[in-house]
């Protein structure tokens, strides 16, 4: 069963070597790579038209998890046509929703309204 949408807050998206997080690449698919594992655990590689619309937000400061995950999903969405929408924060660092005084979840309520994704009971 496809969810009805997305919400990614600073995500770990792909696992190329240049844009993942190392340790959850590890803690995935172990200390030896395995190319296949790679690309199957690379979502931007995996949109498709049936993807569920997303609403991602990340810290362009982000040194854990690079902004660049949340830049090739987007891009693969939009690519596909997948309603999505991404807000990219200058700074924030990971983990700003717990500190930052941006507040991503009046925009996700807003954006899910927009997207007629909130029940109207």
């Amino acid at each position: 069963m496809r969810p009805d949408f997305q919400v990614l807050i600073y995500p770990v998206i792909s696992f190329s070597d240049k844009i993942t997080h190392q340790g959850s690449r590890q803690h995935l698919i172990g200390p030896k790579l395995d190319p296949q594992l790679v690309t199957h655990f690379s979502n931007e590689l995996h949109v498709t038209a049936n993807t569920p619309p997303a609403f991602i937000a990340h810290a362009g400061d982000d040194k854990a998890v690079p902004v660049e995950n949340a830049l090739v999903y987007y891009q693969a969405l939009n690519d596909h046509n997948v309603a999505s929408q991404l807000v990219v924060l200058p700074d924030g660092g990971h983990g700003f929703g717990l500190r930052n005084p941006y507040n991503w979840f009046n925009d996700l309520i807003e954006w899910m309204g927009n997207a007629q994704l909130l029940s109207q009971n």
